[in-house]
């Protein structure tokens, strides 16, 4: 109950055949945190929602925002956009205890102007979280950056390298050989491109 009725669900699986799922909450006073929980194979609830952290954001409305998840072993990572940030943008998490808490990293892209629609993927040793940004006056586009499996950054904040113009909405998978696919909207086409984690 209480789930924000416009922001999308997400989900992945665990090994252990779990659901992790993503979603909005809304709480007393309009405050709508990115929440994640986790359902057993029979669809009963292992972990109760738990929000991800970072400010509180008080909306009254639906902000149409989900809420990302990735899974590897006991860790969940999970990102989404938050309007309750001094400056509006994606947040990063992770819980180390299967879903149980997460501990807050902050937002992903603090010198960007807004930063929206990310995207997360787990290759096994490395995690990539995609989005897009409007920095400065230049157009929306797409910026990614890797972390380690507990959380920490590894490296510079990356845009990626694409034609001029807007670009928007990534999506992000791994691949056998662990590299990660990377795919984005530009103008009336999708692109795609392969990122590999150093």
């Amino acid at each position: 109950t209480s789930v924000c009725p416009c922001c999308q669900l997400t989900a992945v699986a665990n090994s252990k055949s779990e659901i992790i799922m993503g979603s909005r909450q809304v709480e007393k006073d309009s405050f709508r945190p990115a929440t994640v929980m986790t359902l057993s194979r029979l669809g009963k609830v292992t972990n109760e929602r738990q929000s991800i952290g970072g400010a509180p954001w008080q909306i009254n409305g639906c902000p149409l925002k989900p809420t990302v998840v990735a899974v590897h072993d006991s860790k969940i990572f999970a990102a989404s956009h938050s309007g309750g940030e001094a400056t509006p943008g994606v947040i990063f998490s992770v819980s180390n205890d299967g879903g149980k808490s997460f501990k807050p990293r902050g937002i992903v892209h603090p010198s960007a102007a807004v930063s929206d629609a990310p995207t997360i993927t787990v290759n096994g040793s490395r995690v990539l979280l995609a989005w897009h940004a409007k920095v400065g006056s230049a157009p929306r586009r797409v910026y990614y950056r890797f972390y380690s499996l507990s959380g920490e950054p590894i490296g510079e904040i990356q845009e990626l390298d694409s034609a001029p113009g807007v670009s928007q909405f990534p999506v992000t998978a791994a691949r056998s050989d662990g590299s990660f696919q990377l795919l984005w909207q530009q103008a009336d086409r999708i692109w795609s491109t392969t990122l590999t984690a150093k």
